[in-house]
C-alpha cells in the first residue's frame, strides 16, 4: 500500500481547525469537493481495513464527515464480499444529507444498520473490527455524556479497533486527549498528522494519501 505510509514525528502535523481550514480551500479555490475528499478517505480506509481484518467489520458512525468516511469505506467492503454493520449514535434524521443518502444504499441492500443501545457489546466478538468513525478533528470540547458512554463501551471489547482520522476524544486542535477517548489499534490519518499524535503511545499511526500534497497546499495560502 504505497499510498498508506508509517507515521513519523518529524512530519508537519497539523491541527484540527487548520485541516477544516484546507477543506474549504480545497472546494473554494481548487474546486475539490467534500465528496470527493470522503470518497478517497473512504477507500483508502476500506482498503486499510481489508488489510487488518478477517471477519465481520462494525462502524461506529458519528453525523459528521467522520461517520461519512466511515460509510464510504463499508460502502467498498460490502461491494469486496466483506461483512458489515453500520451501528448509528443518533437517529439518521440527525445525520448529514451526505450520511443520509448513504445510509439510503445500506437500507437498500439489505445491510444492517442499528441504534447504539445496551446490548451492542453482546453482537460484537473478540474476532471482529471495530470501526471508529465517531467525532473526528471537529472536536473542541471533552465528549458529551451520551458519547463518553459509547466510548466506554468500544474500550470494552476485545476487537481490533480502527480509528478514522484520529481517535474519538482527541482535540486535534489543541492536542489535547480527554479522559473518554477510543484506545484503538490502529489509526489511520488523512493527508496529514494531526496535532496530538505525539502523546498518543499505544496506537500505530498510518497516514494516507488522498490525492492531495499538503505542503503545497500551505505553501501556496497563509493561514
Amino acid at each position: 500500500m504505497d499510498h498508506i505510509t508509517n507515521y513519523k514525528q518529524n512530519l508537519q502535523h497539523i491541527t484540527g481547525k487548520k485541516a477544516k481550514q484546507i477543506d474549504t480551500l480545497l472546494t473554494t479555490k481548487y474546486n475539490i469537493s467534500i465528496l470527493q475528499l470522503m470518497e478517497i478517505a473512504g477507500l483508502r480506509l476500506a482498503e486499510f481495513i481489508k488489510k487488518k481484518s478477517q471477519t465481520k467489520v462494525f462502524f461506529f458512525i458519528g453525523p459528521g464527515n467522520n461517520g461519512g468516511d466511515g460509510l464510504v469505506a463499508a460502502r467498498f467492503l460490502h461491494s469486496w464480499n466483506i461483512s458489515v454493520e453500520i451501528i448509528l449514535i443518533k437517529e439518521k434524521s440527525k445525520y448529514s444529507k451526505t450520511s443520509q443518502d448513504n445510509l439510503k444504499y445500506f437500507t437498500k441492500s439489505g445491510i444492517p444498520i442499528t441504534l447504539f443501545c445496551k446490548k451492542t457489546l453482546n453482537k460484537i466478538s473478540s474476532k471482529d473490527t471495530i470501526i471508529d468513525a465517531l467525532l473526528g478533528t471537529s472536536l473542541l470540547s471533552k465528549p458529551k455524556k451520551s458519547i463518553q458512554h459509547v466510548l466506554e463501551t468500544i474500550n470494552k471489547c476485545k476487537s481490533t479497533k480502527i480509528s478514522v482520522d484520529v481517535p474519538s476524544g482527541l482535540n486535534s486542535t489543541t492536542g489535547k486527549l480527554y479522559k473518554h477517548h477510543i484506545e484503538p489499534n490502529y489509526i489511520l490519518s488523512f493527508m496529514a498528522p494531526k496535532k496530538g499524535f505525539k502523546t498518543i503511545k499505544h496506537s500505530k499511526i498510518f497516514i494516507a494519501d488522498i490525492g492531495i500534497n499538503i505542503n503545497t497546499i500551505l505553501k501556496d495560502n497563509k493561514f
